[in-house]
């Protein structure tokens, strides 16, 4: 038979043994949420990365397509620029107006047609993410440099010279019967030599503007392949 002391001594025991297998119990599950929820932290954080990454790529995309937008642009301008410089050249030199392309220098002074697509979807959509609130403040700064500042200064540009296109075409070319498509290249010579001195001013103010826009894009097309770089250094960062 068991003495009191001994029976109280057992239950001591057994009590400890209890409390022992309960805090243990206790541990292991807390250790468990602990380690449920860290992995889960892991998991939304690898899946943001993820998101961040693909809105980085959009980004990306955006921003290429406006670079090569830019570039044709430039070419474009280039392309006009050289065919007015050759006919002032030809005026300069001859006192004459050159029939060669005389048509298509008419309608490059009276164009009030060109655009710029300023607006993007792609970057309002990440501007207002979560996304935005992590990017260095300096790639921030260079991003909105870019879509308000550069390629508000090229809309602004463009609106200028249709502005001017307008004008020309309506106190110029029609009165002096230049927008009528059946001309041939004599027929505007011949318009033209009346009032040679005229022609050749607008073909100045026009060439100013496409310098204007040549020297625009190309400042912006510049400062997308500087950024393109920074956002792909980013992104290798960010990635799981």
């Amino acid at each position: 038979m068991l003495s009191k002391e001994r029976f109280i001594h057992l239950n001591n025991n057994n009590l400890k043994k209890y409390l022992l297998y309960g805090l243990i119990e206790v541990i292991l599950v807390v250790s468990g949420i602990l380690i449920a929820l860290q992995i889960n932290n892991w998991d939304e954080n690898r899946k943001q990365s993820i998101k961040n990454i693909e809105l980085i790529d959009l980004l990306i995309t955006d921003l290429d397509i406006k670079k090569n937008e830019n570039q044709s642009d430039i070419e474009i301008g280039k392309f006009i620029e050289k065919g007015i410089l050759s006919t002032l050249d030809y005026w300069y030199k001859n006192n004459d107006i050159n029939t060669t392309e005389i048509k298509r220098r008419v309608n490059w002074i009276g164009a009030d047609t060109y655009y710029f697509n300023n607006s993007s979807p792609s970057y309002t959509r990440i501007s207002n993410s979560p996304l935005w609130e992590s990017i260095p403040d300096s790639l921030n700064r260079e991003l909105n440099d870019i879509y308000y500042n550069r390629f508000t200064s090229i809309n602004l540009i463009f609106e200028n010279h249709r502005k001017y296109g307008t004008y020309t075409k309506l106190n110029y070319l029609l009165p002096n019967n230049l927008l009528d498509s059946r001309n041939t290249n004599e027929d505007v010579k011949r318009i033209v030599k009346k009032n040679p001195e005229k022609f050749i001013i607008h073909l100045n103010f026009t060439l100013e503007n496409i310098k204007r826009l040549i020297e625009a894009f190309t400042l912006s097309r510049d400062n997308i392949e500087n950024v393109i770089i920074r956002l792909q250094d980013y992104k290798k960062k960010i990635m799981p």
